[in-house]
């Protein structure tokens, strides 16, 4: 007992206080993975890493809802958790505010909502977590990124925060040596050929070597990559939820491919990213040629403004689509790029 002694006031605070033994900082922007909890190896988005006076510290983590939204499914009580656990947990969907009980639904600003306990931006729910149950992300699932794509694209991209360059390498991506690639680099976009690629991808920084038109072979960074696609080229899906479809692509936003797959469809069918695919050959044996008889107009050239029925569509030498129709105003056919025409509606 004669060896204790009473802690000075001004020290009391030190002593109760936990150092923080782990020095990891998590930026703005960031992507990580969570590794405890309902999230257990979800990908997420950090918003902010924060330290308050009090000694307060966390990490507030943008990651896809994976939540029901009725009555029951609120925060349990303590009588309703002894009664029913969820056998297992939702599949992640972006925040819907139609779906909610609207008494309990508050909009605090454009895209930001708060719904019983919890709070959503963008479509995402906002989690606040201890930095020791984070890790920097190297690889996103398929369905987590196209949510996040989705997060993106359902405000208009107002959310800056989602930057897909920054993204960890998304596991649907494949590539393959031989692939004529963009590559992308705060200097301007440049094509290319995969001359050799890593063992694996999961590493923080993956690299793969690169021919360089005009520069000659190069170590770039997997993110920096873009499988040069273009309309009207027959593609096969690699990964994800639509691995193993094929069909013509006949639109493209940024990194996003419109996929029109069967002969009973005029359309856009799905969306995949670019860098989930590889070209391949068509094959019309045994099947309808897509598109025959479906009315179109045209939006270039010299039968600008000209609509007719489309009769043929083939493959040309480079892989590009060819649309064959008949048009009336001029009583001949004619052959033209499927990008210069558009269905009639």
């Amino acid at each position: 007992m004669l060896t204790l002694v009473v802690v000075p006031e001004r020290d009391q605070q030190r002593c109760l206080t936990i150092p923080d033994l782990d020095n990891q900082v998590f930026a703005h922007g960031q992507w990580i993975q969570i590794k405890r909890g309902l999230y257990q190896g979800d990908v997420g988005l950090v918003v902010d890493d924060y330290r308050y006076d009090d000694s307060t510290t966390g990490v507030k983590v943008l990651v896809v809802p994976q939540l029901e939204f009725s009555n029951e499914d609120g925060p349990p009580t303590s009588s309703s958790s002894k009664r029913k656990r969820l056998p297992s947990r939702p599949s992640p969907q972006l925040f819907n505010p139609s779906r909610c009980i609207q008494d309990q639904l508050f909009c605090r600003e454009k895209h930001v909502y708060s719904y019983k306990s919890w709070r959503f931006e963008y479509g995402l729910q906002l989690k606040t977590y201890n930095k020791l149950t984070l890790s920097p992300a190297r690889e996103i699932p398929a369905a987590i990124c196209h949510l996040f794509m989705e997060s993106k694209e359902r405000v208009a991209n107002e959310n800056a925060l989602i930057e897909m360059s920054s993204m960890p390498v998304p596991s649907f991506w494949r590539f393959e040596t031989g692939d004529h690639i963009i590559v992308y680099s705060p200097t301007g976009a440049k094509l290319g050929t995969i001359v050799s690629l890593p063992e694996n991808y999961n590493t923080l920084l993956p690299q793969c070597e690169v021919d360089v038109e005009e520069e000659g072979s190069q170590l770039v960074s997997i993110r920096d990559l873009q499988k040069n696609i273009i309309l009207g080229e027959f593609i096969e899906v690699l990964a994800g939820v639509h691995a193993g479809k094929k069909g013509f692509v006949v639109a493209k936003t940024d990194a996003l491919l419109g996929i029109c797959a069967g002969s009973r469809t005029n359309g856009l069918d799905f969306r995949v990213h670019v860098n989930s695919v590889k070209l391949t050959t068509p094959d019309f044996s045994n099947t309808e040629v897509p598109w025959v008889d479906v009315e179109v107009v045209i939006q270039s050239g010299q039968f600008v403004g000209c609509s007719g029925f489309i009769k043929n569509v083939r493959v040309d030498f480079r892989g590009a689509l060819l649309i064959s129709f008949w048009v009336a105003r001029y009583q001949c056919s004619i052959e033209i790029d499927h990008s210069a025409v558009r269905e009639k509606q």
